[in-house]
């Protein structure tokens, strides 16, 4: 698909879905994690630049990337925020959904996530307390076929971001398909 001028393609719409699935040690369903604030998508790749010693700027490539998904939780019940606290040891796939405004959907999945145990929260009076989670998205050990195949990841891949006219919703496989790339 090639880019263009289209007022059909801003978007200006929030309100996604966050679900996890924990894959390891024990795989379970998908849980959605309750209403959240906002969240943000981030594939930062770590680029290194090469230049020569004459000082020649030679190019600049890749030395990987770390994509991860932050959000904030607007419950924030022990349960959120035990989610968050007891993850340390813990494997995860997320699925994220959003509609977009020009009726079509976007949504990510990432089938090896692990859950940063990191706690920052505000007991502030008069301003809402939100759960801050931060999940960091790993690389796959193998390849992996899902159900639905839109979500298949290649070896070392580390998330799927698909689109389309209509949500193909969370991948229906077990969690040990993920669990198998650990």
């Amino acid at each position: 698909m090639s880019n263009q001028y289209d007022r059909r393609r801003l978007n200006v719409k929030g309100g996604g879905l966050l679900q996890l699935r924990q894959i390891d040690p024990t795989p379970g369903s998908f849980l959605t994690v309750g209403f959240i604030a906002d969240s943000k998508f981030a594939d930062d790749p770590n680029m290194v630049e090469e230049v020569d010693e004459a000082g020649r700027f030679i190019d600049v490539v890749s030395a990987g990337s770390k994509p991860k998904f932050t959000s904030n939780l607007m419950q924030s019940s022990s349960d959120e925020i035990n989610l968050v606290r007891l993850a340390g040891t813990l494997y995860y796939e997320l699925y994220y959904y959003v509609a977009l405004a020009n009726g079509r959907f976007q949504e990510l999945n990432a089938p090896i996530c692990r859950v940063v145990p990191k706690l920052d929260l505000s007991f502030k009076a008069g301003e809402k307390r939100v759960v801050p989670i931060e999940i960091s998205f790993l690389a796959a050990a193998l390849a992996l076929t899902r159900t639905p195949t839109a979500y298949n990841v290649a070896q070392w891949g580390s998330y799927v971001l698909i689109e389309g006219a209509a949500a193909s919703g969370a991948p229906s496989d077990a969690g040990t398909v993920p669990q198998a790339a650990i």
